[in-house]
């Protein structure tokens, strides 16, 4: 009895130290990545994030405070820059305004909520945007949630940037698989081919939408979708919608290179406009003001719209978005 009552002791012993221990070390690993966050958020060490949730002006005393949710199209720093800074330059004519450009590339619904609930409580009354605390609550399931925080450290974004460069020096410009990508100059974007290799039926997914699980999905995106109207109007915003169409709705000249890359293809995708119609119902319910650059980048027929090997604006796609963006904006300013 004494014997099994040592050794229960040992046990006991063991099991004490092996938690001491594993604490100790989970804070020697976290307090070195806290300090780390804190270098990253106070800007001592550049990186997009800080750069991100810095607000832009045209002007001192703003009257009017724009709030940008959205993805690689319009972000700050990356292939949207271009569109996003002839705005700003376009808007100095509009007198004096504070923005604030959340976009981030990769980005989709859930991420544009955590957008929404982190530039929102910025918008409060006297706030002129500059105020960078903040505190995003994510109602979703547990798992998202958890992302969702993850997500919002700008080491998860420096550390996401510096996996997307390495993957560009590797890719340089072409992949060896498949071959036809060698004889194209035009860099590739790494991206692409990540999302090829996770998820081949992105394209159909998110333009046919045709099955079951994408219906449901299209309902899970309209609850989102509602949940962020619903925050705009608690802080007192008017949300506006830019649809930005994927290059295969515009014309059909990179079918084949997204066919190289191993995504799953329908012709269908040339001539879907399922998307864009969930959207222009979805805002026309909720009394959104909504513009759908599909009907003004197809019309044209333009195959210089969207870079080569990639499903970004190019220069002139970029000017002819502006043509139309920009008086969307300047009047949505107008009418509030």
């Amino acid at each position: 009895m004494s014997q099994n009552f040592n050794l229960r002791n040992v046990l006991k012993l063991i099991r004490h130290h092996g938690l001491s221990w594993f604490f100790l070390g989970a804070f020697g690993v976290f307090l070195p990545v806290l300090f780390f966050e804190v270098l990253l958020r106070v800007g001592i060490v550049p990186n997009p994030a800080f750069s991100r949730h810095q607000v832009d002006r045209t002007g001192e005393s703003p009257s009017h405070k724009i709030l940008i949710l959205g993805d690689s199209f319009l972000e700050k720093h990356g292939h949207g820059s271009p569109l996003y800074f002839s705005l700003l330059e376009d808007l100095k004519g509009e007198g004096s305004i504070a923005v604030l450009n959340l976009a981030r590339g990769g980005c989709g619904p859930l991420e544009y909520l955590m957008q929404a609930k982190v530039g929102l409580a910025r918008l409060k009354p006297g706030n002129d945007l500059s105020d960078v605390q903040y505190r995003p609550a994510i109602s979703s399931p547990w798992i998202i949630f958890l992302k969702s925080r993850i997500k919002q450290w700008y080491l998860y974004d420096f550390l996401e940037r510096g996996r997307d460069v390495i993957r560009a020096m590797l890719l340089k410009g072409y992949v060896t698989q498949p071959p036809p990508l060698k004889k194209n100059p035009e860099p590739l974007n790494p991206y692409l081919t990540e999302v090829a290799r996770r998820y081949p039926r992105y394209l159909v997914d998110n333009l046919l939408m045709d099955t079951e699980e994408n219906e449901r999905a299209l309902e899970r995106i309209r609850k989102v979708l509602t949940e962020i109207h619903r925050l705009c109007d608690k802080a007192g915003a008017k949300l506006s919608v830019v649809i930005f169409p994927q290059n295969l709705q515009v014309n059909g000249s990179l079918y084949s290179f997204y066919e190289r890359l191993g995504f799953v293809m329908d012709r269908r995708l040339l001539t879907s406009e399922k998307a864009q119609k969930f959207m222009a119902r979805f805002c026309v319910n909720e009394r959104i003001a909504c513009l759908d650059l599909l009907p003004y980048l197809r019309g044209l027929q333009n195959t210089g719209f969207y870079r080569a090997n990639d499903d970004h604006l190019t220069a002139e796609g970029a000017a002819k978005a502006e043509s139309v963006v920009f008086p969307f904006v300047r009047a949505q300013l107008h009418e509030s």
